[in-house]
C-alpha cells in the first residue's frame, strides 16, 4: 500500500512518471472493462451499463481507503465490495 501511495504522489510531481502510472492503472481498469463488456454480451450485467463510470465505481472506493483512510483491504474486503457493486449493474 505505501508503494501505491508514494507511486500516486510521484505522479502528482512528476509529468513522465505520470504518464507510466496512468498506463499503467489504464491496463487495470481496461481489464476490468473487459469482463464487464463480457458480462453484458452475456445478458448478466445491465445492456446498457455505462462501462466506463462502472470501472470508476469500481476502482474508486479502492484508492479512496488507500489514500484517505490509509486502511489495509484483504481479500474479503476485496470480494464484499465488488459483489455489492456488480449487484447494482445487473440487467
Amino acid at each position: 500500500a505505501a508503494t501505491l501511495r508514494g507511486m500516486m504522489a510521484d505522479a502528482q510531481l512528476d509529468p513522465e512518471f505520470a504518464e507510466h502510472f496512468r498506463a499503467w492503472v489504464n491496463e487495470r481498469r481496461e481489464i476490468v472493462a473487459v469482463i464487464l463488456t463480457r458480462g453484458m454480451r452475456r445478458g448478466e450485467l445491465a445492456a446498457d451499463l455505462d462501462v466506463e463510470y462502472a470501472v470508476d465505481l469500481i476502482f474508486g472506493p479502492f484508492w479512496y481507503r488507500l489514500l484517505v483512510e490509509h486502511a489495509p483491504l484483504d481479500a474479503a474486503d476485496v470480494r464484499s465490495q465488488i459483489r455489492r457493486l456488480l449487484t447494482g449493474f445487473v440487467a
